[in-house]
């Protein structure tokens, strides 16, 4: 109801042919009514076609239903014919009002088509686009095998789609195919003619992992923010705090390799894709020095982070930070058993903000490692006097216990923290 008015309402914006109509009346003057009529034709076809409403649990709603058919169909009681593009009407008197109230639709009886099909597959998920001739929504179906069984779906009505599978295998064949819905429910699929589309994900490096970087930048990437001064690369650093590599050998990762004079610097240093499998313990290794020290009165900021990755939908994880100097080179370690079955990328990140340029040495990475070992495991056996008790253990992995006692049985070594809960 509108302003004292009875309204008339279609449920779709528009219909296939053929198709099922819910039309709905609102008017306050139908409260208690056995029931109202609604009169529709289309465009093709000016003779009317009434439709009978019933009552709705709430007072005062009517509601019905008329098949719309294709105009080649013969006229027949109930049906309301209609051709491609024609506008439907449903007309409601108001006797009250004096007043006539309508609603339309159009017939879109025509499927959309998709094209320019395309896939980029990464270690672990994969992004699917295409284009349609009209607004739809977005689907992909895509499995190991011929079978699918997995489905991926973006509701909202567009043009251009793009649809990301997540939770994938590395280096593994995926079949899929694509299909449409337009907001009339016309559906179009592309399944490449019945074979399928089809994709590989990516293969990751697998441990042991070693780079002395004499190599050079092979399978490595760097990401630089848009004003940085100086990036990572590699070279033979000379750049005031350092005059060679921990080995003697020539190249090395350099943020700054020169130490020039900067006032801003971002840039990321990107390892290759490492695969964490084969073992249960797993351990990065790298040699690095920095100075990070304040060179003048205007610095604002600057240091370093070490991030993890393990996939493309969650953000980097912080392994480490280093702020001021390390004097030189030194051997770095850091236990990666948290992230054992995860494909990741490490990121060496500095960033220097500052007012006033000043020489900057930066940050240098060398000898990089990264090792998946097998090591007896072993047991955490806990106990207490209250059966509402709980516990948390962690370490490289997380326990949790209630009750009187219990054994964690298979965990990899390593420091372990118990923590009771307040009862």
């Amino acid at each position: 109801m509108f302003d004292g008015l009875g309204t008339v309402a279609l449920s779709q914006k528009s219909y296939r042919l053929p198709d099922l109509i819910t039309i709905e009346v609102g008017d306050s003057d139908l409260a208690g009514s056995s029931g109202a009529t609604v009169q529709m034709h289309s465009s093709s076809f000016s003779n009317r076609v009434a439709v009978t409403l019933a009552p709705t649990s709430k007072r005062g709603l009517m509601r019905g239903f008329v098949s719309v058919v294709s105009g080649t169909n013969a006229p027949a009681p109930g049906r309301l014919r209609a051709n491609e593009g024609d506008t439907l009407v449903a007309e409601y008197f108001d006797d009250s009002g004096q007043v006539t109230v309508r609603s339309t639709a159009i017939v879109d009886a025509v499927p959309p088509s998709i094209s320019s099909l395309e896939v980029e597959a990464e270690y672990q998920d994969a992004t699917i686009s295409w284009q349609t001739s009209e607004a739809t929504d977005s689907l992909v179906q895509y499995g190991e095998s011929a079978f699918l069984g997995k489905t991926a779906y973006m509701p909202d009505l567009e043009l251009g789609h793009t649809v990301q599978l997540i939770g994938l295998v590395p280096d593994r064949l995926y079949y899929y195919k694509v299909v449409s819905r337009d907001a009339a429910g016309n559906v179009v699929e592309d399944n490449n003619d019945g074979q399928l589309h089809t994709f590989r994900t990516l293969r990751p490096l697998i441990p042991p992992f070693v780079d002395s970087m004499q190599g050079g930048a092979t399978n490595w990437s760097v990401f630089n923010g848009d004003d940085t001064q100086f990036h990572w690369e590699v070279g033979s650093p000379q750049n005031g705090l350092v005059a060679n590599t921990p080995s003697g050998d020539a190249k090395a990762w350099a943020s700054n390799l020169q130490g020039d004079p900067a006032d801003t610097i971002d840039t990321f240093l990107i390892s290759p894709a490492i695969d964490l499998t084969g073992g249960n313990l797993a351990t990065l290794r790298f040699q690095h020095a920095y100075d990070f020290s304040e060179r003048t009165a205007f610095d604002l900021l600057e240091g370093g982070e070490l991030l993890i990755v393990t996939n493309s939908v969650s953000a980097p994880a912080t392994l480490a930070t280093y702020f001021d100097s390390n004097g030189g080179w030194e051997t770095e370690e850091i236990d990666l058993t948290p992230y054992l079955g995860s494909v990741i990328f490490l990121i060496w990140h500095h960033q220097l903000l500052a007012f006033e340029s000043a020489n900057r040495p930066g940050w240098a990475v060398d000898d990089v490692s990264v090792v998946v070992t097998n090591v007896p495991t072993g047991t955490i056996s806990m106990s207490n006097n209250l059966a509402q008790a709980r516990v948390t253990v962690r370490g490289p992995v997380t326990r949790s216990m209630q009750g009187f006692s219990t054994n964690h049985v298979g965990l990899p070594p390593g420091a372990y923290v118990t923590t009771w809960a307040a009862v």
